[in-house]
């Protein structure tokens, strides 16, 4: 299952939730939909780690 969906859903959670209570004059709905954007970019064009060997 991949979880970047859920990854980013969290980030943008969490900061929608900062600029509500930090920053009330700004849209946390488009701050955490930008945050979750980003880190969604961010993970999915990131390398992927090769797998570990396994050994037997």
């Amino acid at each position: 299952m991949r979880q970047v969906a859920f990854i980013a859903w969290a980030a943008g959670a969490a900061a929608g939730g900062l600029v509500h209570w930090f920053a009330p004059e700004f849209s946390d709905a488009v701050s955490g939909l930008a945050v979750a954007l980003i880190v969604h970019v961010v993970i999915e064009r990131a390398p992927a780690r090769p797998a570990a060997a396994q050994t037997t």
